[in-house]
C-alpha cells in the first residue's frame, strides 16, 4: 500500500514477489472484507514489544562499550551491535574533526563483522543532510533516492538507508549510516527511533572514551607516580609513572612512611611535602612526595623520583665544601694580618691607607661569613649538623631573633612590629637553629623594606603546629625566580636596585629552608607588589596548645 500511495508500481511488485504477498487488486472482496474486520493487536502489547526492543538494543550497545575504552574499538563494537539489532548489511561511522565541522571516516563494518576499510557505494548526500539537519533520515528504495537527490542511491541500487546524528551536549560528534541492497532489509520507522536512541548512547560512550584516553595520556606524561591512600596508610590505588623504577612492593613501603604526611594533610586540609629514600632494585633511590587531601578520609600522594637531582646536589655540595675549606685557611690568615695592620703593629699607616685596609678588612669578614654560611647549609642538608630538639617558648625565640637584627633595621629606618604571639606557645625545635631561621627571614624582610617600612611578625596555631608569618613592605618577588627563591644566591625581589639589599649574598633563605626541613617544618611565601609574607610552620611541642 505504501508503494501504491507513492505511485511506485514496480517497487510494489518487487516487494510482493520477495515477501510472497498477494496483489490487493486481485484479492477477493471476501478476503478484503475479512481483513477489515480482523481483530487488531492490542496497542499496549505492541508498545511493550517496541519498548523491549529498544531496551535490548541499548543493552547490547552498552555491553559492547562497557569493557572498551579505545574509541576505535568502541566504534567497531557499536557498529556490530547496530548491524545485529537492525539487520543492516553495512554500517559506517563518520566523526567530526576537532575544531572543525568536517566529517571524516571513523569506522566501517559489514554483517560478517569484518572491517570496511574503503568507503564506496554509499549515499554521501544522506550523510550530509543528516549532518546539516541534525535529524535522522530513513530512505526506502531508489525512487525515494531520486526524490532526495541522491544519485548514488540509484547508481548503487541501495534499497534502504538509515542514518542518524551523534549528538552530545548539543554538539554534533558524527553520523552513523546503515544501508541494505536487499528488499528484505528495508528499515522501518521503529528502526529510526531505535537507531536514534543508540546514536545518543554511542555519542556519550565515544566522548567518555575520548576524555578517558586524553586523561590517560596526560597521566602517562606526568613524571609522578600516584598513590591514593587512607589516613592509616592503607594503599587504595597505585599508578606508577611511565618508566618508573618504583614497584608495587616499594609503593606499599612508601605508603606507610608517608602516613604521617597523609594525616597532617587531612587535618590541615593543606598540601604536605616530604622526602624519602627507598631501596629499589637493591639500590637506594630518593623520592619527593606531595600529599593533598582528596576525600574525607583519603589523600593523594604525587611521588617523584629525585635521585638524579639529589646526586647533582651532593656533587655540588661536595664541590662547595671543598672550595670553602680550601679558602677558609688563607682567608683566616688574611683577616688576621689585616687586623694586625689595623692595630698598627706594622707601623703607623697614612690616613688613605687606613681607609683601604678598613675596606679590605670589612670584605674579608663578609667573605668569611659567606663561607661559614655555605658550609652550614651543606652540613644541614647532609645531616651532619646536630640538632637538639626541645620544647621552646616561641615568643622568646622571636624576640631574641628580633634583637639580632634590630641594629641593622634601625640603621635602615625599618621598624619591626611584634603583633599577635601567644606567650604560652611552645614549639619543638633546636633553639639556636630556630633563632637562626627567624633571624635570616627577618633580616631578609628588613633589607627589602623601604626606609620607614614596617616588618610585621605574628603567630597562629594550626593543627599540632605553629605558623609564624613575617611580612615586609617591599616591592614583591620577581615571578621569574619565585620557583627558586630558596636556592642559594637567589636575589628575587622586584626593583632590587631600589631596595636596601647591600651586603646580602642570597644565602639566608636557602639556609632557613634547609634548617626548617630538618626541624620537621615547612616554609612558603605569598607575594605582591605591596609586599611579601613568609610563613614558617614549626611543630608544636607535645601537649602544647
Amino acid at each position: 500500500s505504501i508503494a501504491a500511495d507513492h505511485g511506485w508500481a514496480g517497487r510494489g511488485a518487487r516487494v510482493r514477489r520477495t515477501f510472497e504477498l498477494a496483489d490487493p487488486a486481485k484479492s477477493s472482496p471476501l478476503s478484503a472484507a475479512s481483513s477489515l474486520h480482523a481483530t487488531p493487536s492490542p496497542t499496549t502489547f505492541s508498545s511493550l514489544l517496541q519498548l523491549q526492543r529498544h531496551l535490548d538494543a541499548l543493552l547490547q550497545v552498552s555491553l559492547a562499550a562497557a569493557t572498551i575504552l579505545d574509541p576505535q574499538q568502541q566504534a567497531r563494537g557499536a557498529l556490530d551491535a547496530i548491524i545485529r539489532i537492525l539487520g543492516a548489511e553495512r554500517a559506517f561511522l563518520f566523526l567530526t574533526r576537532e575544531q572543525s565541522d568536517e566529517l571524516v571516516f571513523g569506522a566501517g563494518r559489514d554483517s560478517d563483522q569484518a572491517d570496511l576499510l574503503v568507503i564506496e557505494r554509499y549515499s554521501r548526500t544522506i550523510v550530509e543532510r543528516v549532518q546539516s539537519s541534525r535529524q535522522p533520515i530513513i530512505l526506502s528504495g531508489t525512487e525515494e533516492g531520486v526524490i532526495l537527490g541522491s544519485a548514488s542511491v540509484v547508481a548503487h541500487n541501495l534499497r534502504s538507508i538509515l542514518a542518524a546524528p551523534l549528538i552530545f551536549r548539543d554538539q554534533l560528534l558524527g553520523v552513523v549510516y546503515l544501508d541494505n541492497h536487499f528488499v528484505k532489509g528495508m528499515f522501518t520507522e521503529e528502526d529510526v527511533s531505535i537507531l536514534t536512541a543508540i546514536a545518543n548512547h554511542i555519542a556519550i560512550s565515544l566522548e567518555t572514551a575520548r576524555i578517558i584516553q586524553k586523561n590517560q595520556a596526560l597521566l602517562n606524561a606526568l613524571p609522578d607516580s600516584m598513590l591514593r591512600m587512607r589516613r592509616d596508610g592503607t594503599l587504595i590505588e597505585f599508578l606508577p609513572a611511565a618508566g618508573a623504577a618504583l614497584a608495587a612492593d616499594n609503593a606499599l613501603e612508601l605508603a606507610q612512611r608517608i602516613q604521617p604526611l597523609v594525616a597532617q594533610a587531612l587535618d590541615t586540609q593543606s598540601p604536605q611535602l616530604g622526602e624519602y629514600q627507598l631501596l629499589v632494585a637493591e639500590a637506594p633511590r630518593d623520592y619527593e612526595a606531595r600529599v593533598v587531601a582528596c576525600a574525607a578520609d583519603e589523600a593523594l600522594a604525587l611521588v617523584r623520583d629525585i635521585t638524579q637531582r639529589k646526586q647533582i646536589e651532593r656533587v655540588k655540595d661536595e664541590f662547595i665544601s671543598l672550595v670553602s675549606h680550601q679558602l677558609r685557611t688563607p682567608l683566616t690568615s688574611i683577616t688576621m694580618s689585616l687586623d694586625l695592620v689595623t692595630r698598627g703593629l706594622g707601623g703607623e699607616l697614612p690616613e688613605q691607607s687606613r681607609e683601604f685596609v678598613a675596606i679590605a678588612q670589612k670584605n674579608s669578614q663578609r667573605l668569611t661569613q659567606l663561607i661559614n654560611t655555605m658550609l652550614d647549609i651543606i652540613q644541614v642538608r647532609s645531616g651532619e649538623a646536630q640538632f637538639h630538639i626541645e620544647p621552646s617558648p616561641l615568643l622568646a625565640l622571636l624576640e631574641r631573633a628580633g634583637a639580632t637584627v634590630q641594629a641593622s633595621a634601625a640603621a635602615l629606618g625599618v621598624h619591626i612590629a611584634m603583633l599577635a604571639v601567644d606567650p604560652d606557645a611552645l614549639v619543638a625545635v633546636d633553639q639556636l637553629r630556630a633563632i637562626q631561621v627567624f633571624s635570616q627571614v627577618l633580616d631578609n624582610a628588613v633589607r627589602f623594606s623601604p626606609p620607614g617600612g614596617v616588618v610585621q611578625v605574628a603567630a597562629a596555631h594550626a593543627a599540632q603546629a605553629w605558623q609564624i608569618s613575617i611580612r615586609d613592605t617591599g616591592p614583591g618577588i620577581d615571578p621569574q625566580v619565585r620557583e627558586r627563591i630558596f636556592d642559594a644566591f637567589a636575589q628575587a625581589h622586584l626593583n632590587i636596585e631600589t631596595t636596601q639589599h647591600a651586603g646580602s649574598a642570597g644565602l639566608g633563605l636557602s639556609l632557613a629552608h634547609s634548617v626548617i626541613k630538618r626541624l620537621g617544618g615547612r616554609i612558603w611565601f605569598e607575594t605582591s607588589v605591596a609586599g611579601t609574607t613568609f610563613t614558617i610552620e614549626l611543630p608544636a611541642a607535645r601537649g602544647a596548645a
